[in-house]
């Protein structure tokens, strides 16, 4: 049973880029993001992760995203922003900056395509388009979140990635 693993940091190792947002997966998964961009039902990430090329995209059907934070939060406003996620509401919910960017509100509605500038959410049946600058994060409804099965190995890194694992297998030992 594998209890710890701790890699020493590489002496050249370069820096980690500060993410500019969070994407948690359904499976409790977090990448830290440069960039991300929502359109067609698919999201597409540029992750902040060292060895990470800023010009190479990955993309994950939007299915399997719980939530985008969409930019760094100081703690006051990180504190509010994970009440939003705990509330299990039945909707997506889309996390507005309120007072000059030191409260943040919420509405329910539906999430749509989110692009550089403009994010679509849907409020009583109107599709709105709100400016991503004025947005904390968008939180979608998943009524089944999580894995059935309990991880065996979570990998944490520094730049904030986190990964869950269910079953692994060590090659070339």
């Amino acid at each position: 049973q594998l209890i710890s693993l701790r890699w020493q940091p590489a002496g050249n190792a370069p820096p980690t880029a500060k993410p500019a947002g969070l994407v948690e997966l359904i499976d409790g998964a977090l990448l830290p993001a440069q960039a991300v961009e929502i359109k067609q039902l698919r999201a597409f990430l540029t992750l902040a992760i060292p060895g990470a090329s800023s010009d190479k995209k990955i993309s994950l059907p939007i299915e399997q995203v719980a939530s985008v934070r969409l930019r760094p939060l100081d703690p006051p406003l990180a504190k509010q922003w994970d009440e939003i996620l705990h509330m299990n509401l039945p909707n997506d919910v889309l996390a507005v900056l309120k007072k000059d960017g030191k409260s943040i509100d919420y509405v329910e509605g539906v999430g749509g395509d989110v692009a550089g500038d403009k994010i679509e959410f849907k409020l009583e049946g109107e599709s709105q388009r709100v400016d991503r600058a004025k947005i904390a994060g968008i939180v979608f409804y998943r009524p089944d979140r999580r894995l059935k099965e309990e991880p065996r190995a979570t990998i944490q890194g520094r730049s904030g990635l986190r990964v869950s694992a269910t079953d692994f297998e060590l090659k070339g030992s």
